[in-house]
């Protein structure tokens, strides 16, 4: 085989070894961007699971406050309340239309005409209006204010320990979706390097196969190779001979450097005489 086609060979294994390097950091750039991503989800997941418990803590409460409420306003009957304006007459005519407990009041509606009331009527929990003739303004605002009592916030001794309640609840929900973050953000972790070890495995076995392919091109054009050797050997020979006659050339000038152009002139005129 020619120089030129072991040359030619020499050419093609150094584009493959530059492919393979170019193919290793390429791969390398996408498992670290894969991984890059992932952390950024598992970074908003967390965000949003933060914002979700604290939206989460408001809803439950309200949710659970407004069933409490409901709860004690149903506990409490108009029969019972004992309140000043409203008798036995009043509560039996509130509870015959369906109003017994304070949840059961909505207050009162009074619509007027030309200037004057024209018609009463007291509001059930499911705001269906009912007539009740007995209930105008006056008992309405006692019924609403008595209710409102009863619904007071401050009056509800049981509200902190359900907020409690509520909060050790989703502390424990929002716990458990963080260790399921964390255990998503460590296989993620894993997952890259095991791609990592894997692509470092591929190019590893694709530089071991160019390695081969060399040794092989080099046995295969030995002849050229040593054809090649022997141009090299016969070059360094006439550099070096190059060189031991440019050092005698420069031995053979510096002998000459202590003759001056008069001395020299002298000795011309010398030799004439």
């Amino acid at each position: 085989m020619s120089i030129e086609s072991y040359q030619q060979d020499l050419r093609v294994l150094a584009d493959r070894r530059t492919q393979i390097d170019r193919d290793a950091v390429a791969e390398h750039a996408r498992i670290d961007r894969w991984r890059d991503q992932e952390l950024v989800k598992l970074v908003r997941e967390r965000t949003s699971l933060q914002r979700g418990k604290d939206t989460e803590t408001v809803n439950r409460t309200s949710t659970v406050e407004a069933r409490h409420i409901g709860e004690r306003l149903a506990r409490h009957r108009i029969d019972r309340a004992q309140l000043a304006d409203i008798g036995p007459a009043v509560a039996a005519e509130l509870e015959s239309v369906g109003i017994r407990t304070a949840a059961d009041f909505r207050g009162v509606q009074v619509k007027r005409g030309f200037g004057r009331p024209t018609r009463r009527s007291s509001c059930t929990a499911t705001a269906v209006a009912l007539k009740v003739a007995t209930v105008g303004e006056a008992r309405a605002k006692s019924l609403g204010a008595w209710r409102d009592g009863l619904a007071d916030p401050g009056a509800q001794h049981d509200a902190p320990r359900l907020t409690a309640a509520i909060r050790a609840q989703l502390d424990v929900e929002a716990a458990t979706k963080a260790a399921g973050l964390a255990t998503r953000e460590g296989l993620g972790q894993g997952r890259a390097d095991v791609q990592r070890r894997t692509a470092q495995g591929q190019s590893q076995a694709q530089r071991e196969t160019l390695a081969a392919d060399e040794q092989s091109t080099r046995s295969s054009h030995a002849a050229a190779i040593a054809l090649i050797d022997r141009d090299c050997a016969r070059h360094r020979e006439e550099a070096e001979a190059s060189q031991r006659e440019l050092r005698a050339a420069q031995r053979a000038l510096d002998a000459y450097r202590a003759v001056r152009f008069r001395r020299y002139l002298r000795a011309l005129t010398a030799g004439r005489t």
